[in-house]
């Protein structure tokens, strides 16, 4: 296996798949959680230019693949439709970019089980820090398991980038990861990124049903001013010099001895590199990024644990973050939220199995059968859309 490109299965024939071989390797059993902090006036430059390159199509998309007859099945009218009646959208599709850092490989595993539906696009990145042979377990995982390899939507960045928490170039590999997503299959019609240490609080069908309901022309992420505060101007006026933006080898990120000025002819603003967005985002905005956090006296979020269930739960939030590899509190997000199993993806529509195997038989994946968390994120998205929140912006 070499370390270039993207590993991938069968779904796209792109120059830079990575072969991969047929037996998974034992999982690791040593993970860490990444840090998370805020991003700096580089970081929203980058940010900015990640909207841009979402609202274009390539020049040259790979052609269709041959999917799987039960998953994505072609529907035929046995009896004409009235010309006055058009048949019903395919339900959309998410691309989620899966970051990750050193020995984060079962981590990203669990996340993207726990995300997992056939219409979705999932690109899944190690930076770096992490061992190739993580990346490698990854791989093998995505080319062993039936219904990653049936779906052929599951790739593996194998050539991966820095990633220094307190810099840009976190942002800098999102913007890879997009325009990979771009290239791999242009069909999608929402951006998400999440990192190892989140979790999700709603089923995919929930999720791509209440995006197509509610979240068409939106971008969402949490912004907050920075300017007018003393804690902003200690945040941006220092001069970050990021070597993963440039180099190719590890080294340490270092503050310049200058100082910047802050802008006065217009303001600046901070917040969370995650963010949802959608195609055709430049119309509206929501100011939440669908997540739910609890931060410290010092701001920084901390970590979140089994009595924050009911917080969780009440929160009505697509996402928790951030989780700490394993802890308990996600074990009972499966069992209560997700009804997911060990080592398998959250049942759905497309799942017609008996009960505990519920997706070893597989359906139409464009059959959605929300739960429960559909209904607490539904009165999430009304709640943001009718508090004031929502407005519109300038494109």
């Amino acid at each position: 296996m070499t370390s270039e490109g993207t590993t991938r299965t069968k779904r796209h024939h792109h120059p830079e798949a990575m072969q991969q071989q047929q037996h998974p390797p034992q999982l690791p059993t040593s993970t860490t959680t990444p840090t998370t902090t805020t991003t700096t006036t580089l970081s929203f430059l980058l940010l900015l230019s990640l909207l841009s390159l979402l609202s274009l199509s390539p020049s040259s998309p790979s052609p269709p693949p041959t999917l799987h007859p039960h998953l994505f099945p072609t529907h035929r009218l046995l009896l004409p439709a009235p010309s006055s009646l058009s048949s019903p959208p395919s339900p959309p599709s998410i691309a989620y970019l899966i970051s990750g850092s050193a020995n984060d490989s079962v981590r990203i595993l669990r996340l993207l089980l726990a995300i997992f539906h056939p219409k979705n696009q999932y690109l899944l990145h190690l930076d770096r820090s992490a061992a190739q042979t993580d990346r490698d377990f990854l791989a093998l995982i995505v080319h062993s398991m039936p219904i990653f390899k049936a779906s052929q939507n599951v790739n593996v960045i194998g050539k991966p980038d820095f990633a220094y928490q307190k810099g840009s170039s976190p942002l800098s590999s999102v913007l890879h990861g997009a325009s990979i997503l771009l290239r791999v299959d242009p069909n999608w019609d929402w951006f998400i990124n999440l990192s190892a240490a989140d979790y999700p609080l709603v089923s995919q069908d929930g999720m791509i049903m209440l995006c197509y309901a509610y979240l068409d022309r939106v971008l969402l992420i949490l912004l907050f001013p920075l300017t007018s505060s003393r804690w902003g101007s200690r945040k941006l006026k220092p001069i970050i010099v990021d070597p993963g933006l440039y180099l190719e080898e590890k080294n340490a990120m270092f503050y310049a001895t200058q100082k910047r000025e802050l802008p006065d002819a217009f303001q600046l603003f901070m917040g969370s590199p995650s963010a949802v967005l959608s195609r055709k985002f430049n119309k509206r905005i929501i100011n939440h990024g669908l997540r739910y956090a609890s931060f410290d006296e010092k701001k920084e979020p901390r970590h979140l644990k089994s009595e924050d269930f009911d917080l969780l739960i009440g929160s009505g939030a697509a996402f928790g973050s951030p989780f700490l590899p394993d802890d308990p509190v996600l074990d009972r997000i499966d069992q209560e939220i997700l009804s997911r199993s060990f080592g398998k993806p959250v049942p759905g529509g497309w799942c017609l199995g008996e009960l505990n195997n519920t997706c070893d038989v597989w359906g139409d994946a464009n059959v959605l059968r929300p739960g429960l968390g559909a209904r607490r994120l539904e009165n999430f998205f009304v709640e943001l859309l009718s508090n004031g929140t929502f407005g519109r912006i300038s494109a």
